[in-house]
C-alpha cells in the first residue's frame, strides 16, 4: 500500500488513491476496533497509511498549490479514519485549513472577468492621450472602440460573472475606473455631454465597489 501511495502521489491519481485508501480502511477497521476493545491500541499499520496519504495531500497543497485534490484526500481520510480520536483531530484541522484556503482563492470566473476588464482599461490608457491637442483622436477612440465594443464587453462581464461578493466589488471598481478614464480623456473636447454621461455611468459601479476613494 505504501508503494502504491508513492507511485500515485500526483494530482491526476487522486481518485485512484482515494479508492485505495477506502479499500485499505475497510480491511483494517475491524482490526483497529478489536484493538480498541482489547485496549491494546496498536494502530501502527493504520497510522503509516494515514500519514503517508496526509503527506501527499500536504505536498499537493504546499508544492503544487492545489486545493481540490488535497481536500478530496483529506475528506477520504475523514470518512475512513475518524473513528480514531487522535487522527480525527488532525483531520479536522486539515479540513478547516483547506476550506479556508479554498474560500480565499479567487474563482476562475473572477480571474477571467478581471483579465478582460484590465485589458479594456489598458487599451484606453494606450489608445488615448490626456491632453488638449488629443481631443479628436480621443473622440475617435470613444466612438469606434469604446462605445462600439468595450461598453458591451464590460456589461456582459459584470452581469454574467459568477463571482464571490468581494470579487464582484473588485470588478465594479475596475468598471468604474474604465468609465472615469474614458470620461477624463474627453474633458478637452467640446462634448461635455459625453463626459457627464460617462461619469454618471461610473457612479453605480463605484458605489457597488464599496470603494470610498471614488
Amino acid at each position: 500500500m505504501l508503494n502504491k501511495i508513492k507511485v500515485n502521489a500526483h494530482a491526476k491519481f487522486t481518485t485512484e488513491l482515494a479508492a485505495q485508501v477506502k479499500a485499505f480502511a475497510d480491511a483494517i477497521r475491524p482490526l483497529d476496533k478489536f484493538s480498541i476493545a482489547l485496549r491494546t491500541e496498536d494502530f501502527a499499520a493504520t497510522e503509516k497509511i494515514f500519514y503517508a496519504v496526509r503527506d501527499v495531500a500536504i505536498n499537493l497543497h504546499n508544492e503544487k498549490h492545489l486545493i481540490n485534490d488535497p481536500l478530496i484526500l483529506t475528506r477520504t481520510l475523514e470518512k475512513n479514519f475518524s473513528y480514531l480520536p487522535h487522527l480525527a483531530e488532525l483531520i479536522r484541522e486539515d479540513v478547516n485549513f483547506l476550506q479556508e484556503a479554498q474560500a480565499r482563492r479567487p474563482t476562475q470566473d473572477f480571474i477571467d472577468a478581471k483579465s478582460t476588464l484590465d485589458a479594456i482599461l489598458k487599451e484606453i490608457n494606450d489608445g488615448v492621450r490626456f491632453e488638449e491637442n488629443a481631443a479628436q483622436m480621443n473622440l475617435k477612440f470613444y466612438h469606434e472602440q469604446f462605445k462600439a465594443e468595450h461598453v458591451f464587453t464590460l456589461i456582459r462581464v459584470i452581469n454574467h460573472s459568477a463571482c464571490k461578493p468581494d470579487e464582484l466589488k473588485t470588478l465594479n471598481a475596475v468598471a468604474a475606473m474604465i468609465y472615469l478614464r474614458m470620461g477624463t480623456a474627453l474633458t478637452w473636447t467640446n462634448r461635455a455631454e459625453f463626459v457627464f454621461e460617462l461619469f454618471q455611468k461610473a457612479l453605480p459601479y463605484a458605489e457597488a465597489s464599496g470603494d470610498n476613494s471614488f
